[in-house]
């Protein structure tokens, strides 16, 4: 293990990240299995930088576009633009660049009909591994691994691969070297999970659990049907921001598995609520100025529409937005002026944009087929964006209890 690996642009290394490095520059392939927010993607990280100091070329692969755009902009920062690109549906930057970043489906593609241009490669990076286990889009993660060139080493990150291990001596089977498995199993910031209630407020689930056979009981001894008339006002997701926002809770992360949804509350929540003082509006009109400018966006209607939501600390994020509104809000929202945002799932792939607390609009969401219960897996992929590394003792997750 080099010297200088015990330390990376400021940080002192954690332990699990010195040995997935040691590993790695011992030719190994590497599986790393870690919670969000601990810092494996440093690990990753410390790959490219060594790569670019010798010459080799790596190729960064992420499940969705909006990953891929932000490791790409942070790469440009640290290494310069000439030498980092980008391959996606929507862009194709410097594709003969040292360090390439596309969507897993492209470098499939890439290894199916034109696997000469991996010539010179000496790792892939498959950031969010976990997609092998997707139903729908598993098989492009298992084609790439079978298919990539014995000679490339490969790094696998994510914060939910329950069979490390099984995965990794499959990955050894078809390709014939040696890979690792890096554990790291707690937390830095850790979680306190609420279910939200009129009756109770937030409350652990036992609590609203008591509170609940206790009315029930009152109503039944007094002659009320127990399935009559709610004694409280339905479920809203203002009283739930209201009640974070007393316990110091923001900003806030709002999960809702409706692109339409994400939007309607953004608004509703506008109408009641702002967050920004004079200064910060000041940074979000430069922001949204500039966006329009670089973009061509000074006479999009949309963007006029936006403006007084963004100037209240409030944004939506889901992937039917056009990509220049989608930098935009991830701007904004990087720099600390979007105190709620209300986004579909994808926002919890990868993108490095933690908050104090994380809620959910329900514990269901439809997979396109039917709606079903989150799974796990799910779950903590998008609760482990609560809690900020250095700034928050706890984060907090919230779900809305419809009973």
């Amino acid at each position: 293990m080099p010297e200088q690996a015990g330390e990376f642009r400021g940080f002192i290394l954690d332990d699990f990240q010195k040995e997935a490095i040691s590993f790695l520059l011992q030719g190994f392939s590497v599986l790393v299995s870690a919670p969000t927010g601990v810092g494996k993607t440093l690990i990753a990280d410390y790959l490219i930088e060594e790569a670019v100091k010798e010459q080799r070329r790596v190729v960064y692969t992420a499940p969705i576009k909006a990953l891929s755009n932000q490791k790409f902009k942070e790469f440009k920062e640290w290494h310069g633009e000439e030498k980092i690109g980008i391959i996606t549906g929507d862009v194709v930057i410097r594709p003969d660049a040292e360090i390439i970043i596309m969507t897993t489906e492209i470098f499939r593609n890439i290894l199916h009909q034109e696997k000469e241009r991996l010539a010179g490669f000496s790792h892939v990076i498959f950031d969010e591994i976990h997609y092998l286990s997707d139903e729908e889009r598993g098989t492009v993660w298992e084609e790439s691994i079978i298919f990539m060139p014995d000679n490339l080493r490969l790094l696998g990150l994510s914060a939910t691969i329950p069979n490390a291990a099984e995965l990794a001596a499959w990955i050894q089977e078809i390709k014939g070297h040696p890979v690792k498995v890096v554990y790291k199993h707690d937390r830095v910031v850790p979680l306190e999970h609420y279910v939200y209630h009129p009756l109770t407020g937030p409350a652990d689930f036992a609590h609203l659990k008591k509170v609940w056979q206790k009315r029930q009981k009152n109503r039944a001894e007094q002659g009320s049907q127990a399935g009559g008339a709610r004694p409280w006002k339905g479920l809203n997701h203002i009283d739930l921001i209201k009640a974070i926002h007393r316990r110091d809770g923001l900003p806030a992360l709002y999960f809702i598995f409706s692109r339409q949804q994400c939007e309607v509350k953004a608004q509703e929540l506008s109408e009641r609520f702002n967050f920004l003082n004079a200064k910060e509006k000041e940074r979000v009109l430069a922001i949204l100025e500039r966006g329009a400018k670089q973009y061509n966006l000074e006479k999009w209607p949309t963007l006029h529409r936006l403006q007084p939501v963004f100037l209240r600390g409030i944004a939506f994020h889901h992937a039917g937005l056009l990509p220049a509104l989608k930098e935009i809000v991830e701007t904004l929202f990087a720099e600390n002026l979007v105190r709620v945002m209300y986004a579909t799932e994808t926002f919890a792939v990868g993108i490095n944009y933690p908050v104090r607390s994380v809620c959910f609009d329900a514990p269901t969401k439809w997979d396109g087929v039917t709606f079903r219960s989150m799974t796990t897996l799910e779950y903590f992929q998008m609760a482990g964006r609560a809690g900020r590394r250095g700034i928050d003792e706890r984060g907090f997750v919230y779900i809305l209890a419809d009973l």
